[in-house]
């Protein structure tokens, strides 16, 4: 009888520690408030979190069946070829855009982004934030002020009108 015994301890070590950080990247990625995207270079999608799946309403299996440009609407499509050059140029990107759900309603989104490289892979993450609460906001504090300007300038001509009136008593 022949037997090799061989010391293992520090490949299970290793072992574990590769498991407890991957265990520790998915708790990461999923508990992040704002959406998060993984697509490989042919717009594909590898990977989302909760939130992106519950901010376009689709499940996380559906979600892996779409390509990036899926989730913007018609309109925000020539914004893939910034997007693209960006990435090519800095390797980072931002843009706002309409994000398009799976029920057809559409929001206002920011989104930014950067590459890298994972398991010899170019992918790109995208970090996507739902800013229609936000833009709703700005326009209500442009019509407020596009309305104290009329109002500003109605009292300056109320001013010129009562000074025009005064000098001719």
């Amino acid at each position: 009888m022949l037997g090799i015994m061989r010391d293992i301890t520090e490949r299970k070590r290793a072992e574990e520690e590769i498991i407890l950080r991957q265990v520790q990247y998915r708790n990461i990625f999923n508990s992040v408030n704002d959406g998060l995207l993984i697509v490989d270079l042919g717009d594909k999608i590898a990977d989302a979190n909760p939130q992106l799946c519950k901010m376009f309403g689709y499940t996380y299996d559906e979600m892996l069946q779409l390509r990036g440009i899926d989730l913007a609407t018609q309109s925000s499509h020539h914004l893939f070829k910034e997007v693209r050059s960006d990435i090519q140029k800095t390797g980072r990107f931002h843009v706002a855009a309409i994000g398009k759900r799976k029920d057809g309603s559409t929001f206002d989104m920011e989104i930014f982004g950067t590459n890298f490289v994972t398991e010899g892979k170019k992918q790109m993450l995208g970090i996507f934030r739902d800013i229609t609460e936000r833009k709703n906001f700005e326009k209500a504090l442009q019509s407020r002020e596009e309305d104290l300007l009329k109002k500003t300038q109605t009292a300056e001509e109320a001013n010129a009108a009562l000074k025009v009136l005064l000098k001719s008593i």
